[in-house]
């Protein structure tokens, strides 16, 4: 089959659907119009190709919230498809190029999504006869699950050696340095050791401890996380900056890691950094110039106490 042939018909299936934080998805009508007319740079899109039986998302400016809206939505249709399309995220200028130039569809396989969870039982979109919607699946079980009181953000009782070994294989992009990583409620710091020095000096990366997670807050616009996520578990949290930053001016931490609570205070903590400077080394000289004045200071005291001697006797 010719490739313009192709294309022409993969152009009349394309459904362009508006994420929405209702966790909801809204049919854009196209109107035979290219979808780079009738889509937002800053907002997150699912287009639905019914030809090749693929979900593109494409997240555009959107924060990331709409990035896992999308992300849970476009399983919800592949769902509803019985798993027979397929779910890809553009990345690349190269894919949204082309996905911008395919011309958008009124009609297509896929129905809006609709969240029950912010209709009234009344709204005329919540009609069990009506059809031309698919209701969002949200069993009671996961609605249960997901409340903030009894979620658990980490794994209990994790292995560290094994985190450790999933950071590792996980390499940072080079322009970002990790200072602190959190796994459970401990506190951990990169660090070399050295592993081998009569004949070849060689060192190794490890993470020391240096405390538990303690009751406050920290913020620093400098920091940025990264998450290892498995098994619906955070493994671990890694407080990482840019390299290019990290002689800049740190913020006030609100929550020490080293928490004695009878003598702690808030300060900043560049009063924790002058406490490490060594005391000042007098030289030679300034110690002769500083005992001559000071024995400078009480020759007139013992003069003083001379004469008085004197006049009493």
């Amino acid at each position: 089959m010719p490739k313009n042939k192709r294309n022409k018909n993969k152009l009349s299936l394309m459904q362009v659907f508006e994420v929405l934080r209702s966790i909801e998805t809204r049919l854009i009508m196209g109107k035979n119009s290219q979808i780079k007319d009738i889509i937002s740079p800053d907002k997150a899109y699912l287009i639905i190709d019914d030809d090749s039986k693929k979900i593109f998302i494409l997240r555009g400016k959107s924060t990331l919230v709409y990035h896992f809206i999308a992300q849970k939505l476009a399983k919800e249709i592949r769902k509803s498809m019985l798993g027979f399309y397929g779910i890809e995220e553009i990345k690349t200028g190269e894919q949204a190029s082309n996905i911008m130039g395919m011309v958008a569809s009124d009609t297509g396989n896929i129905k809006e999504f609709i969240n029950p969870d912010v209709h009234s039982e009344e709204d005329p979109v919540m009609d069990p006869n009506n059809t031309n919607v698919f209701l969002l699946n949200i069993d009671p079980a996961w609605r249960q699950k997901i409340q903030p009181s009894d979620l658990q953000v980490f794994k209990k009782k994790q292995k560290t050696e094994r985190v450790f070994d999933q950071i590792k294989d996980n390499p940072l992009d080079p322009n970002y340095k990790a200072d602190l990583v959190i796994i459970d409620s401990s506190i951990y710091t990169p660090t070399k050791k050295l592993k081998n020095f009569l004949k070849d000096r060689k060192e190794e990366r490890v993470y020391e401890k240096i405390g538990e997670l303690t009751e406050g807050k920290f913020f620093s616009p400098e920091y940025c996380c990264r998450f290892i996520v498995k098994g619906e578990f955070i493994n671990s949290i890694e407080l990482i900056r840019n390299k290019e930053q990290l002689n800049s001016s740190s913020d006030k931490i609100n929550a020490p890691i080293l928490f004695i609570r009878r003598i702690i205070t808030e300060r900043s903590i560049e009063t924790l950094k002058n406490s490490f400077d060594l005391p000042k080394t007098e030289s030679i000289d300034e110690i002769i110039t500083r005992v001559r004045a000071e024995k400078a200071k009480k020759e007139p005291l013992l003069s003083s106490l001379e004469n008085m001697k004197d006049k009493k006797s």
